[in-house]
């Protein structure tokens, strides 16, 4: 399969995806992003070493963030309207950037002020990288809110309507969310770490020539942010189940056939 048959078949997986999603199938909008994974992979692993070789040059490392509009005074991404670009950087979803951009031999920069995401990779992997972070994204703001919003009232209910609820649940559900998908998509990826596999000897060389172009470009690091600053276990724990819950899996794969900000170094 070339790159470009593989970003071709992105394109439908997206398309596909985006149709669940207007018909309210979350679910099955995160299924087809879970196909992703296992093409790219599989991709790297099928080329020959000359295919190989002769894509590495063809496709060098470029620095890609997804287009935005705007709307009612407020930015949000073309192909996600309903995630909002936000004029902060948000430490979880850069949490998730990392998470995600380790998984597909990317790194990223953010843009101080704002809550931009743009992804530094060979192209192929820049684009299923990008695709799967904002579904991810998407995905975990709405489960969140809907948490935090059901511990809330069972708080007020345990108390009888009066006193404050407890501090960091959303925090705290994020973290435990990125946590386990960071910990998962590794554990898909490991599925290839057989004798012999070429697959993640290729992306671990794919991951060094990352880094290598991000050290030598941007020699000033962005300041991390803070972490969690109340943790909640209930918030942890709520967050580890619906990343358990997410469709990463690579058997996701059988559903295709049956259906100019200033940047610096992220990380």
């Amino acid at each position: 399969m070339t790159q470009e048959k593989i970003l071709d078949k992105l394109g439908k997986i997206k398309a596909m995806a985006e149709s669940a999603k207007a018909i309210g199938n979350e679910a099955e909008a995160q299924a087809f992003a879970a196909m992703l994974q296992q093409l790219l992979l599989k991709h790297k692993l099928d080329l020959s070493d000359v295919d190989y070789a002769k894509e590495m040059k063809d496709e060098p490392i470029i620095e890609q963030r997804a287009e935005v509009i705007y709307k009612d005074g407020k930015r949000f991404y073309k192909d996600f309207p309903d995630v909002e670009v936000v004029s902060r950087r948000v430490e979880w979803s850069e949490d998730l950037a990392a998470v995600i951009g380790d998984a597909y031999s990317c790194r990223f920069l953010v843009t101080p002020g704002r809550s931009y995401i743009t992804f530094v990779g060979h192209k192929s992997n820049v684009a299923i990288c990008e695709y799967l972070f904002l579904t991810m994204l998407r995905a975990a703001e709405n489960m969140s809110l809907k948490a935090a919003r059901a511990f809330r009232m069972k708080a007020r209910a345990e108390n009888g309507g009066a006193g404050s609820t407890p501090r960091g649940y959303r925090e705290s559900w994020l973290d435990g969310f990125t946590s386990r998908i960071r910990a998962r998509l590794q554990e898909e990826r490991a599925q290839f770490n057989t004798s012999g596999s070429m697959a993640l000897v290729r992306v671990n060389k794919e991951a060094i020539a990352v880094r290598s172009y991000i050290d030598d470009k941007y020699k000033k690091k962005a300041a991390s942010l803070g972490g969690v600053s109340s943790f909640n276990r209930s918030g942890y724990q709520d967050g580890t189940a619906a990343a358990n819950a997410i469709n990463i899996k690579g058997n996701a794969m059988n559903a295709a056939s049956s259906m100019p900000n200033k940047q610096i170094g992220g990380n």
